[in-house]
C-alpha cells in the first residue's frame, strides 16, 4: 500500500519507498479498433505475459494511460463502459502480479484529430470546428495527412497552432477571454471541464476500491493556449519546426486566408530558417458551414484582405494586471479537480504538474498530491541521437559538452525538479523520463548492435539515481515495432519492441538494474555501475521502524548470484524472488550496502 506522508511516498511499514516503472503504453493514445479503446495497452488475454514480464525487469509502478476519448468518445455524457469494466478487469489483474498503477489521463496537443491525443472529436466540433480541413488550413498538422516523411518531432508544434491553442484557451479561459461562446447555453469553459472531470470521475468510481491503485494524474502536459501570449504577430510553440504561423496568421487561415510562411528547422543550437511555405493554398476554412472564428466573434481581429489585430494584448492582460497561466488558471483547475477526485476517493493520490519544463502552479488544493512534471535527455529525444560528449540542458536549452558535466547537469536538473515539489510540500514521481530507440535512422534495428541506446538510457537512469527521485519510464508499447515505433506520431521510445529478440530487448541490460525498493529510513545515495555491475546504496537508518529494507536484485544483472555485503546489520538474498532483505544494525546511523556479480562457474 502506497501512501503520502510529508514528501515521500511511504508503505504500511513506515519505509520510504523509491517508485521506480514505466509508463504502459505509447500506443493507448489511439484507439484499437474503430473508436473503441478496449484493448489498450494490451488485451486483457495477454496481460499476465506483460505484467509478469515488467514485475520480473522491476518495473513495479505502472503509469496507465487513460484518454478522455477513451471514456467519453461517443458523445458527451455517453460512457464507453466496455471500456471502463476492461480497465477494472487489467488494473485488478495488474495488482495480482504485485503492481502498483496510478492513472494517467493523458493528453498531447489536445486530440489525435489537433495532431496529439485525449480529447474526444465532438469538443472541437462543438465549438465549429470543421474536422475534415484542419491540417488543410494549418490549424493543425496531421502527420496522417502529409506527403512524404514528417520532420522530427513536429507534432508539438501543434501547442501553437488554432486548433489546440484554441482548445486550451477556451478550456482555462474561456469565462475570461471568450464569454460569448457558449455550447448547449453554457460557457465553453465550465462545458469543457465539466465533461473531463465527469470521465476522470467515472475512471475514479471504477478503480479506486482497488487496493493497487495509489493515484491520479489529473492532466498530462497541460498547455496554456492563447494565455499569456504577449505578442500575436510573432509565432511560438514549445518545439519550432516545419511552417510556423503566428497565431494572427493562424486565426485569418481559418478563415480561409492564405499565406506564405517561413519554414524552420532544430538543430543542437536552436531554431534556423530553412524556407519558406504556402499554407492553405486552396482558401478553404478551419470552421463548419455557419460557424466562424472565436477570437474573430470576440474581436480579437479584423477580417480584411490584411488580416487586422483589434486587440493585441487580448490574452496577455486582464485589464492592467499581466495574465500567469500557472497560477490564474491551471492552480484553480488542479484543485478543483483534486477536490472532486478527493469526494470519491479521498485517500488517493492527486499528481499534478505544468507546463512542461515551465515553472509550475502553486498548490492550492487539499488532501494527498505529488508533484509530477516530465524530463528528457533532449539532445536525444529530439535529434534522435547519441554522443558521450553532447547534451543539451533541457531548461536553458543550452549545450552541454563533456561527460562528467552532462552528469552533474542531469542530477542538477532532476534536482530542480525535487525542489519544486519541496517548495509545495509534495512528494516528487517524474512522470516521465525516456530515450527515443530510432537512433541515427534506427541503425541499430539493422545491426541489432544496441550499445548507443544501452548508453543513453544509462545516462538517464544513472540521473535519476544521482538525484534520488522516483521516476516511470516512457514507455512500454506492447505492439511496437522497429517498423512502426510506438504507432504514434513517428515516436519510438518503447523499452519493448515485437521486432527484437528476447524478450523485446532493445536496452534492457540499462533499465533493469538493482535499486532500493523499501527503506527503513532514509536513502543518502545509491548508484549502479553498469561496466562492472557494482551497486551501492547508502541509508541513515530509522529505528524505529522495524521491517527491513528491501532492494531489487536482478537476475539479469547478476545470473550467477551475487554477492552482498553490508557495513552493519544482515542481508538475505532471494535468488529467485531477485529480492535481498537488510535487516540493519538498531542504531540510527549511515549503513551501506555493496552488491557485485558472482563470476560463472569455470567450464
Amino acid at each position: 500500500m502506497i501512501r503520502i506522508e510529508g514528501e515521500q511516498f511511504v508503505d504500511e511499514h513506515g519505509r520510504t519507498l523509491l517508485l521506480r516503472g514505466v509508463n504502459v503504453g505509447g500506443s493507448s493514445k489511439l484507439p484499437r479498433e474503430g473508436s473503441s479503446f478496449v484493448g489498450r495497452p494490451f488485451p486483457l488475454e495477454d496481460a499476465d505475459v506483460h505484467f509478469a514480464r515488467l514485475r520480473r525487469w522491476g518495473l513495479t509502478t505502472l503509469r496507465l494511460v487513460v484518454t478522455w476519448e477513451a471514456v467519453e468518445h461517443a458523445g458527451p455524457r455517453q460512457y464507453d463502459l466496455a471500456y471502463l469494466d476492461y480497465l477494472e478487469a487489467l488494473i485488478s489483474r495488474a495488482g495480482e502480479h504485485g503492481l502498483d498503477v496510478f492513472i494517467d489521463f493523458h493528453q498531447d496537443v489536445w486530440s489525435r484529430f489537433t495532431g496529439g491525443d485525449g480529447a474526444p472529436a465532438w469538443t472541437l466540433e462543438a465549438i465549429g470546428f470543421d474536422l475534415k480541413t484542419l491540417h488543410r488550413t494549418g490549424a493543425a498538422f496531421l502527420e496522417a495527412e502529409h506527403a512524404g516523411p514528417p520532420p522530427k518531432m513536429i507534432w508539438p508544434t501543434n501547442a501553437g497552432k488554432l486548433g489546440c491553442a484554441t482548445m486550451f484557451t477556451l478550456f482555462f479561459g474561456g469565462d475570461t477571454f471568450a464569454p460569448r461562446t457558449l455550447i448547449d447555453g453554457v460557457g465553453a469553459q465550465r462545458y469543457l471541464q465539466e465533461h473531463f472531470l465527469g470521465a476522470v470521475e467515472q475512471v475514479v468510481r471504477r478503480v479506486a476500491g482497488l487496493p493497487n491503485v495509489f493515484g491520479v494524474d489529473l492532466l498530462n502536459e497541460p498547455s496554456a493556449g492563447y494565455l499569456g501570449w504577449k505578442n500575436l504577430e510573432v509565432p511560438g510553440a514549445p518545439v519550432e519546426v516545419g511552417a510556423m504561423p503566428s497565431p494572427l496568421q493562424s486565426m485569418a487561415l481559418g478563415m480561409g486566408h492564405s499565406f506564405e510562411v517561413e519554414r524552420l528547422q532544430r538543430g543542437l543550437l536552436g531554431t534556423r530558417v530553412v524556407g519558406r511555405e504556402l499554407m492553405n493554398p486552396n482558401r478553404e476554412r478551419a470552421w463548419r458551414a455557419g460557424a466562424s472564428c472565436v477570437w474573430l466573434e470576440h474581436e480579437v481581429w479584423r477580417d480584411e484582405a490584411t488580416p487586422r489585430l483589434l486587440r493585441p494584448r487580448h490574452f496577455s492582460h486582464v485589464g492592467e494586471r499581466a495574465v500567469d497561466f500557472a497560477a490564474d488558471f491551471l492552480a484553480p483547475f488542479h484543485a478543483e479537480g483534486a477536490a472532486r477526485i478527493h469526494r470519491l476517493a479521498p485517500a488517493l493520490a492527486v499528481l499534478l504538474q505544468g507546463e512542461a519544463l515551465r515553472p509550475g502552479p502553486p498548490w492550492m488544493g487539499k488532501g494527498p498530491a505529488a508533484w509530477a512534471p516530465h524530463w528528457y535527455d533532449g539532445y536525444v529525444l529530439f535529434m534522435k541521437d547519441f554522443r558521450s560528449f553532447l547534451a543539451a540542458d533541457a531548461f536553458t536549452q543550452r549545450p552541454l559538452f563533456g561527460a562528467r558535466r552532462i552528469r552533474k547537469s542531469f542530477a542538477q536538473q532532476l534536482g530542480r525538479l525535487a525542489a519544486e515539489a519541496r517548495e509545495r510540500g509534495l512528494p516528487l514521481l517524474v512522470g516521465e523520463l525516456g530515450i527515443a530507440f530510432d537512433l541515427r535512422g534506427g541503425r541499430a534495428f539493422r545491426t541489432h548492435d544496441y550499445r548507443l541506446q544501452r548508453a543513453a538510457m544509462n545516462r538517464t537512469l544513472t540521473a535519476v539515481e544521482d538525484a534520488k527521485v522516483n521516476a516511470t519510464l516512457w514507455n512500454y508499447t506492447s505492439d511496437n515495432t522497429h517498423a512502426d515505433g510506438d504507432g504514434w506520431n513517428g515516436e519510438d521510445l518503447s523499452i519493448f519492441s515485437l521486432s527484437s529478440p528476447d524478450e523485446g530487448d532493445r536496452a534492457l541490460n540499462a533499465v533493469v538494474r538493482p535499486r532500493p525498493l523499501a527503506i527503513a529510513g532514509s536513502v543518502v545515495r545509491y548508484g549502479f555501475d553498469l561496466r562492472s555491475r557494482r551497486f551501492e546504496l547508502t541509508v541513515l537508518h530509522d529505528p524505529s521502524i522495524s521491517a527491513p529494507s528491501e532492494i531489487y536484485v536482478p537476475q539479469l544483472q547478476y545470473p550467477h548470484n551475487a554477492d552482498l555485503e553490508v557495513s552493519a546489520g544482515q542481508v538475505v538474498h532471494d535468488f529467485d524472488a531477485q529480492l535481498a532483505k537488510w535487516k540493519h544494525a538498531p542504531s540510527r546511523t549511515e549503513q551501506t550496502l555493496f552488491i557485485s556479480p558472482i563470476p560463472a562457474p569455470p567450464g
